[in-house]
């Protein structure tokens, strides 16, 4: 957990990495807001990306941490509290 509101998970790797260039090409994906679903780049990760920031706001998300040759982390940034909705990135407390 990262704090009381939000939650943080990382999954880590000591494997070959990203080259330069794929983690460009990735990272460049994920911070991309147009909310177009690109097909051409093979990583379906910018596509789960956009769907988090869609529904909770940009403040949440995917990014990407890589050096080639000595590994990957991944980590992935959503709210903590099961009682509040988002829209638009704005938080809204569900009505019963």
């Amino acid at each position: 957990m990262r704090n009381e509101n939000q939650v943080l998970l990382e999954v880590e790797d000591d494997g070959i990495g990203f080259t330069p260039d794929k983690l460009a090409q990735l990272q460049s994906e994920l911070a991309d807001d147009s909310g177009d679903i690109r097909m051409e780049s093979g990583f379906g990760i910018g596509n789960v990306n956009k769907r988090i920031r869609l529904y909770y706001g940009k403040q949440f998300g995917v990014t990407v941490k890589s050096e080639y040759n000595t590994g990957t982390c991944v980590s992935l940034l959503i709210p903590a509290k099961k009682d509040v909705s988002y829209q638009n990135g704005i938080s809204v407390t569900e009505k019963e």
